[in-house]
């Protein structure tokens, strides 16, 4: 018989695959449409939303620390585009869906690091735990 192999799958690692991939399909829509590559469509909105959630909810289950490495890269990197975007142009002042996109990748940011199961420790330790081989 196998033994099962926990690989410390949390709530919080499930929450942060979820809400930082969908927070990526919202950006890259909000990306597109800004480029007028598409005018505005619920449907692809709805589809880039969905997929995203579904990436991060695969994610967040399979590979839990992964994910919230992951998502520490992607929050930051939406918060700091989307800030520079705020500075550099805005038009709708609060209103701005780039002005909710940071609001919510800070919040994710913030939520990952007192939810996730991401230790600290030295970039060695951590790889080795993240591939398995601590």
């Amino acid at each position: 018989m196998t033994k099962k192999r926990r690989n410390g799958t949390t709530p919080g690692s499930i929450a942060i695959g979820l809400l930082t991939f969908g927070l990526l399909g919202f950006s890259i829509y909000n990306g597109l449409l800004r480029l007028g590559v598409i005018t505005s469509n619920t449907f692809i909105l709805t589809f880039l939303l969905g997929a995203g959630t579904m990436l991060g909810l695969f994610l967040g289950i399979r590979f839990p620390i992964l994910t919230e490495t992951l998502s520490f890269a992607i929050t930051a990197l939406v918060a700091i585009q989307g800030t520079w975007d705020i500075i550099f142009d805005i038009q709708n002042g609060f209103a701005d869906k780039r002005v909710l996109a940071v609001g919510v990748a800070i919040s994710i940011f913030i939520l990952n690091i007192f939810t996730g199961k991401l230790k600290l420790g030295t970039a060695k330790q951590q790889i080795r735990r993240t591939i398995g081989t601590n």
